[in-house]
């Protein structure tokens, strides 16, 4: 089912073409300007991207073959990403094919910039000390992959400093709702913040910033909903330092939310992402038996089906 779940997201892909999605043009953009010597972004560590995507251009000279052949070898490792992770038993295969029906869809197809970042920081969640060298392996290719994966890195060294804080370990269900809280009024009060981040010159960053944090419903209950996941996960792993990650990531994550409402839910990916495969369920423990497997099942198929309608939707097909 794995594969096939793959086989279908890449299907999906080049039936549909790749210039069709957004971050197509991102990247085509971003060649043309390395080539020119114009280089406007700001990342710090995008090495793998920016030197593959040159590599690729002087050997085969024409800029779409270049991103072409850059994104096949980007969904080729996620493939093999996944292998290996079964390989190594760090985590349950149903933790895998949720994994794929949930993060897939986006991994695949819309970022796939940052898809070493999101599979490497799940890897090195998921594995908690075990395949060691793996782990770090996988998290330098994160890091040097994206910078949100530095960002990430940052979190997981705080929570790693205060997970035997009782004060925080004993409130993390009330910094889950403040999170939720500055999500939602945040905008009201914090405003001003967008407004300083539009003014500065943050390159192809700046096109988070662009428009209006504007809160609609859906956002709103996309942001409960990863909410839920992270408590769900607290309440039956509370000794785990992995909780005080989650937790925070969501409080800081709902900061973001509020001037950037797409980085706080391409943020939110490295949450649910994780969760998801080191569970082995979503919104319900998996110890709860049979009737907590087709709960999941049926989020991690909906989940699925919902994005590619989402992206049929944005690429005009729907």
């Amino acid at each position: 089912m794995v594969y096939l779940a793959f086989l279908f997201a890449i299907a999906v892909y080049y039936y549909l073409g790749g210039e069709r999605f957004p971050d197509y043009e991102n990247y085509l953009t971003l060649l043309e300007n390395d080539i020119a010597g114009a280089e406007d972004s700001k990342a710090l560590f995008e090495w793998i991207s920016k030197y593959s995507l040159r590599f690729i251009y002087y050997v085969c000279e024409d800029l779409k073959l270049s991103v072409d052949l850059f994104v096949g070898f980007v969904q080729l490792y996620f493939l093999i990403c996944m292998a290996y992770i079964r390989h190594k038993k760090i985590a349950p295969d149903r933790g895998i094919l949720y994994y794929v029906l949930i993060m897939g869809p986006l991994l695949l197809t819309t970022t796939v910039r940052a898809t070493p970042a999101y599979v490497g920081v799940a890897y090195f969640l998921a594995s908690n000390g075990r395949d060691k060298y793996g782990a770090l392996f996988l998290m330098f290719i994160a890091i040097v992959s994206h910078d949100s994966a530095l960002v990430v890195a940052l979190l997981l060294a705080i929570s790693w400093v205060i997970h035997e804080w009782k004060i925080f370990a004993n409130n993390m269900g009330l910094i889950l709702i403040a999170g939720y809280t500055i999500s939602y009024f945040g905008a009201d009060y914090f405003g001003g913040i967008q407004l300083l981040l539009i003014q500065l010159n943050l390159g192809d960053r700046a096109t988070y910033f662009s428009e209006a944090a504007k809160l609609t419903l859906i956002k709103s209950i996309y942001w409960l909903f990863v909410g839920c996941v992270v408590w769900i996960y607290v309440r039956t792993h509370e000794k785990e330092w992995r909780s005080v990650f989650f937790v925070t990531s969501y409080l800081s994550f709902s900061i973001i939310f509020v001037v950037s409402n797409i980085m706080a839910m391409r943020f939110s990916s490295f949450i649910v992402g994780s969760i998801v495969l080191i569970s082995g369920s979503i919104i319900a423990p998996s110890k709860n038996g049979l009737v907590g497997r087709y709960v999941n099942s049926f989020l991690a198929f909906s989940l699925f089906g919902m994005s590619f309608l989402d992206i049929l939707s944005n690429t005009g097909k729907v």
